[in-house]
């Protein structure tokens, strides 16, 4: 035992000496290379590194206090280790391989027999990850949500989103610009197509060149442009430019506060007012129930209109501008009557009386004229005399209709009446009248041995 000792003793001092004169050591060569501490040379056998059973990467039980860089082979598979070479680096990091079996951490270019289903592409602490190509950075994940793909894409980190080169969602929170060079600056905006723009809270740019400036406005559609607040513009290149408005169509315009415009170039500048089509198109026709229509409005079914007005037996007519209205027809009526019944006169010449006036409606009855009121139009007005001759020669008077005594043209009656004759004139004549203009009945001539009989004027209007 104690010739062993001195023995080992021996080969220990040797090796102190040689470690000192040289420092370098070789196994299996004379001269190991200079630029090591320790050479191992074989032909034929490896170096075998000391086999342990890890339990998991933070295993520091399996070899008590371990030092940084302690190399390891892992037997085993437990948690998140698998058999391999592993080294301490405050935690067990596997030996990645080439050619051969990867490293559960490693990722490759031919895919990857996960484990677990737990494995990740990314990254372990409050940093982003960065893609890259040809040193140009061309994707960004940050952990507060924010995702930019595209060169010189960018995108707020607080859950914006911006894909596309030159895509900018930079300026606000959950803003999504998509496409090339689209741009959402505006908090929840949208813009999505080539060049689109959208920069204010709730805004959506929707299509190439789209834009939507205001608050809650949307635009749909190559070069639409909705800057009205809560406008809406869908179509090619339609504009909505004030609060409320849409634009729907091509190239439609709708400029007044809570205006549509719908159609080709249709422009609605009023406020709250529809348009549709084009006022300078005599082709713009609506169909409700068909898909054919030959009139500016063409409906098939009834229709129902309601202004405060309507009842059971009204008419819908319309005044000179083309404003309809429900209306009771009877109150449209215009006619009136005045007639001589009883007591006999002598003719006299001159604006001629009558003793009862009669049914009316809409006129001014006297005992020697009917007068209009406030309409214009044509009048009937229909006249009859009866006459009466008791003595004296033959006579040939004249009657005819006035306005307030002067003669209307057309109107005279011609009558020759001979001693013992009774005999009765009738004319019918249709006379524009203006409001207030009164109708009169007159004679040419006066004859005390002629009487008036009876007669009767009525006046009733036709258009």
């Amino acid at each position: 035992m104690k010739r062993n000792l001195l023995s080992l003793a021996g080969i220990a001092m040797l090796l102190l000496s040689t470690v000192k004169s040289h420092s370098q050591v070789g196994i299996g060569t004379t001269t190991p290379d200079a630029s090591s501490i320790l050479e191992i040379k074989s032909t034929n056998s490896g170096l075998l590194i000391p086999r342990v059973s890890l339990l998991s990467t933070a295993d520091a039980s399996t070899i008590p206090f371990p030092a940084t860089s302690l190399l390891v082979y892992n037997t085993s598979t437990n948690s998140d280790v698998t058999p391999g070479y592993y080294y301490w680096e405050g935690v067990w990091k596997r030996l990645a391989t080439v050619g051969g079996a990867a490293s559960i951490d490693d990722w490759k270019l031919v895919g990857n027999d996960l484990v677990t289903g737990n494995e990740y592409l990314g990254t372990n602490n409050y940093y982003p990850l960065v893609l890259k190509v040809n040193t140009e950075e061309i994707g960004n994940f940050h952990p507060n949500g924010g995702i930019s793909l595209g060169i010189y894409s960018i995108a707020n980190v607080n859950n914006s989103v911006a894909i596309g080169n030159f895509a900018d969602a930079s300026g606000q929170v959950r803003a999504f610009a998509i496409g090339v060079g689209s741009i959402a600056s505006g908090t929840s905006s949208y813009a999505i197509g080539e060049s689109s723009y959208s920069s204010n809270t709730n805004s959506i740019a929707f299509g190439n060149s789209a834009t939507s400036s205001a608050t809650s406005s949307t635009a749909i559609g190559y070069g639409s442009d909705a800057t009205g607040t809560y406008s809406t513009a869908v179509g090619f290149d339609n504009t909505a430019s004030a609060s409320y408005s849409g634009a729907f169509g091509y190239r439609s315009v709708a400029s007044g506060v809570g205006s549509t415009a719908i159609g080709y170039r249709a422009t609605s500048s009023q406020t709250e007012a529809i348009v549709l089509g084009n006022s300078s198109s005599s082709s713009a026709r609506v169909g409700i129930g068909t898909n054919t229509p030959d009139e500016k409005l063409h409906v098939v079914g009834s229709i129902k209109m309601v202004d405060g007005n309507q009842g059971n037996g009204k008419t819908m007519v319309s005044d000179a501008n083309g404003k309809g209205r429900w209306v009771n027809m009877d109150s449209y009526k215009i006619y009136g009557e005045i007639y001589k019944y009883s007591s006999p006169y002598n003719l006299y010449s001159g604006i001629l009386s009558f003793d009862i006036l009669g049914a009316s409606q809409n006129l001014n009855l006297s005992y020697t004229a009917i007068q209009n009121q406030t309409r214009v139009g044509v009048f009937k007005v229909t006249y009859s005399i009866t006459l009466q001759k008791t003595t004296g020669p033959a006579i040939t008077p004249y009657f005819y209709l006035g306005i307030w005594g002067t003669e209307i043209n057309g109107t005279r009656s011609y009558v020759t009446i001979a001693n013992g004759e009774t005999k009765t004139i009738t004319l019918t004549k249709y006379v524009n009248l203006l409001s207030y203009q009164g109708v009169t009945l007159s004679s040419s001539m006066a004859d005390p041995d002629t009487q008036v009989i009876s007669a009767n004027m009525i006046v009733e209007l036709v258009n």
